[in-house]
């Protein structure tokens, strides 16, 4: 049998449908209110059990029996409110993982973290080997990643094989409400904006792919390996999905006092609506940076061949507006 936490989400839901075409037997853990829509009929194939990373009990009886491991599961958030939340689910919730895959001799676990827990260097191609130094990190989330892989470090210190994989923004039909479904979204709305950071992109299938021929791939063991097939500014990005959606694309640069007037809209919003923040100081922050990803070491080591960005913003996009049309029906 094989475990996968973070099932109901964006990474987790595609490597679960790939692993229920491959006919293997499927455990995954949620939360009771979890959504199931991004799963469809594949939401019956799977043996599930209700908990989280956190419940070790629950964890325990619903690792038994199970080969293989899949961490998926993660909070995400830029907002300062989400600090401890995030600190629980992604150090303390791999913790478990880790310590219940070593309890039940896992054979081998696939911990997904990403290039956030990486060194944001401005100067040079980032790659496994960068890391931090005299420096704080950009994001709180980063920070969470970063310790979530120590933990993934100690587990294979301790005798776990265990593959670390670092993605960067992933991209495909999703919840347009956040993570990177909100990039097309906004653009679809027509915002002017855009930031002068740079960043990598990946297909979702792509991520999928390779968290599963790396756990399959029995001469692979105990590696850490960036997943990211195209470096680009955000202004192009952004071009590149309003293109897509024959929008406008953003041709004004972020200033200071503009960013300040979207995080006190956004503030205002949030507080009227209950939605969650999604401009932040920490988001513009980051949305400055130009970092740029390598990807060869995958690339090389499974001859694994990346989808094109501009194939997935053009695919992603055609879901994207018949969704909406369907529901302006």
């Amino acid at each position: 049998m094989i475990f996968i936490t973070g099932a109901t989400g964006f990474l987790g839901s595609n490597i679960l449908k790939k692993l229920v075409d491959q006919n293997e037997t499927v455990v995954a853990i949620k939360r009771k209110e979890s959504s199931l829509h991004m799963l469809g009929n594949y939401k019956d194939k799977v043996k599930w059990i209700e908990g989280d990373v956190n419940d070790i009990s629950t964890l325990e009886s619903a690792m038994t029996g199970c080969r293989l491991v899949y961490h998926c599961a993660a909070t995400i958030s830029l907002s300062n409110k989400d600090r401890t939340s995030m600190y629980k689910a992604n150090v303390e919730g791999t913790a478990n993982i880790v310590n219940l895959s070593l309890y039940h001799k896992v054979q081998k676990l696939v911990h997904v973290s990403s290039v956030s827990a990486l060194p944001a260097l401005e100067d040079r191609l980032i790659d496994e080997s960068s890391i931090w130094y005299n420096k704080p990190y950009p994001s709180t989330y980063g920070l969470t990643k970063f310790l979530a892989e120590r933990e993934a470090q100690r587990g294979i210190a301790e005798g776990l094989n265990t593959i670390i994989l670092c993605p960067s923004s992933i991209i495909g039909a999703c919840n347009w409400n956040s993570g990177s479904g909100l990039f097309f979204t906004n653009m679809h709305r027509g915002i002017p904006f855009y930031t002068e950071g740079s960043g990598g992109f990946v297909d979702v299938e792509d991520v999928a792919n390779i968290a599963i021929r790396c756990m399959n791939n029995q001469e692979i063991n105990n590696d850490k390996f960036i997943v990211s097939g195209s470096n680009l500014s955000y202004k192009d990005f952004f071009g590149m999905i309003a293109k897509s959606m024959g929008k406008r694309p953003p041709s004004l640069k972020l200033n200071f006092l503009l960013g300040q007037m979207a995080i006190y809209q956004d503030a205002m919003k949030c507080a009227l609506l209950g939605t969650e923040r999604i401009v932040t100081q920490e988001a513009l922050e980051m949305a400055k940076i130009k970092t740029m990803y390598s990807n060869s070491k995958v690339k090389e080591l499974l001859a694994y061949q990346f989808i094109p960005i501009e194939q997935t913003v053009a695919a992603t996009s055609a879901v994207f507006l018949n969704e909406t049309k369907r529901r302006n029906r």
